[in-house]
């Protein structure tokens, strides 16, 4: 075709891309190897003839080695369109430091067997089953193929790469080292499959996806823990997806939300776990409601949303699909938050509610840390109600401040008031938990 080009797929195109992949495949939905991608989430290029339209797209995931080729459709085969779009997808692979580019089709597509091997790649597997599977995930795929053969089986074909020189812009321009970053934090613990279970959805999604694990092990149904967690960790993590799944309510009324801030996106239940940390990233832009089945796993368990609602979810936002079509907007004011924990100023210092306690036993409480600098250099801490006139302790600036065994009151690294002990744990010593009042006053 005269003045092809092949170029990354732009905002404008996604009309006409749309419309190819409703010709070819009846939607956005392709099912390959038992997985069903949204061809609207993943990275694409498209073919543009010499006045600008576009008569061809090829939709990619990179992994670890390799470029999967999960569509390529053009608007009039035989015209060099979808040559022209391997070879691009090739450039992309190989620019990436991949060393494969593989597709999967199905046993009745002849046509595209041939083409297939005339650009290159050679048969490597076949999937016997694989489109009856299939058929679980997307019902409409006909039991009959083209010519009259029946469908059941799909092939695997793939191209070795030379390691040859790399295109320096193509990484760049193609986005083939695009390496998105999704936080996890949870509540569910190490000893079982949970977490990798949610990774795995994430890896098989947006498998170019970097993964920060916060923590897994808030304790269980421990939504203020998980909330300061996460909203003391985000501020320091990528730009990216932040998923938190504490979540008593799940299967219940309770909603699942993802939240856009100016620093990044927020996904898990709405029960008071997410606002936190929405506002420490500058506060909520926009809301929805994760209620289009489309974007969720094809069957979803009523225990595990995080597998099943929030990791998918997540991988996509990743992947660059827009936060509209998960589901209806939300106004953020109606979004679950937590009772504003107790504070009080008093004259000669204040009480504040325990807020969270650390692997170390340091207890974190409710205020911020500047309430401290009035304060002498020694200070009481003890019960929030009551005249008890608590234990002594160093009004310092870190653990050694204090001698071995002795309290201290200190701003710690996230700006709130703490009491530790030098050497010991604070939480024992005062015999405290989260939710109770401790007081803080001068010596």
């Amino acid at each position: 075709m005269t003045g092809m080009t092949v170029r990354p797929a732009r905002a404008e195109d996604r009309a006409a891309v749309d419309a190819l992949h409703e010709r070819e495949w009846g939607g956005p939905y392709v099912v390959a190897h038992d997985t069903r991608h949204d061809l609207r989430t993943l990275p694409t290029l498209v073919a543009a003839d010499g006045a600008g339209a576009v008569v061809g797209a090829l939709a990619y995931r990179a992994d670890a080695d390799g470029l999967e080729v999960v569509s390529v459709v053009a608007a009039t085969p035989g015209g060099g369109v979808g040559t022209a779009l391997l070879a691009a997808a090739a450039e992309v692979a190989r620019a990436g430091g991949r060393h494969r580019l593989w597709l999967v089709t199905t046993n009745d597509n002849l046509r595209a067997l041939r083409f297939y091997q005339r650009c290159g790649l050679r048969l490597v597997r076949v999937d016997r089953g694989a489109v009856d599977r299939a058929r679980r995930l997307k019902p409409s795929i006909p039991m009959v193929g083209e010519g009259g053969i029946g469908l059941h089986d799909e092939l695997v074909l793939e191209l070795l790469l030379a390691a040859g020189e790399r295109v320096p812009d193509a990484r760049a321009e193609h986005g083939a080292d695009r390496a998105p970053w999704i936080s996890l934090t949870t509540d569910y613990g190490l000893a079982d499959g949970f977490v990798a279970a949610c990774h795995g959805v994430i890896a098989r999604l947006a498998p170019q996806a970097r993964i920060v694990d916060v923590t897994h092990l808030v304790p269980p149904a421990d939504v203020r823990r998980g909330a300061a967690v996460l909203a003391q960790a985000v501020p320091h993590l990528p730009e990216g997806v932040h998923v938190a799944v504490v979540d008593p309510g799940v299967g219940t009324a309770r909603r699942g939300v993802a939240l856009a801030t100016p620093r990044g996106l927020l996904v898990g239940p709405d029960n008071g776990l997410l606002v936190d940390a929405a506002e420490a990233l500058g506060g909520v832009s926009a809301a929805v409601e994760l209620t289009d089945p489309d974007w969720l796993a094809p069957e979803v368990s009523r225990t595990f949303h995080g597998r099943d609602v929030f990791a998918p979810v997540a991988a996509r936002l990743a992947l660059g699909a827009p936060l509209a079509r998960f589901g209806p907007a939300v106004d953020p004011g109606s979004l679950v938050r937590l009772p504003t924990p107790v504070l009080r100023r008093e004259a000669d210092g204040f009480a504040a509610e325990v807020l969270t306690v650390d692997h170390f036993g340091n207890v974190q409480l409710a205020a911020p840390g500047e309430l401290l600098t009035p304060l002498p250099a020694r200070v009481r801490v003890g019960p929030g109600a009551g005249s008890a006139p608590g234990r002594e302790a160093v009004h310092g600036r870190t653990f050694g401040d204090a001698p071995p065994g002795g309290l201290v009151v200190h701003a710690d690294s996230a700006g709130r008031v703490a009491v530790a002990v030098n050497g010991g744990r604070a939480v024992d010593l005062l015999a405290v938990a989260p939710g109770d009042l401790l007081r803080v006053a001068a010596g």
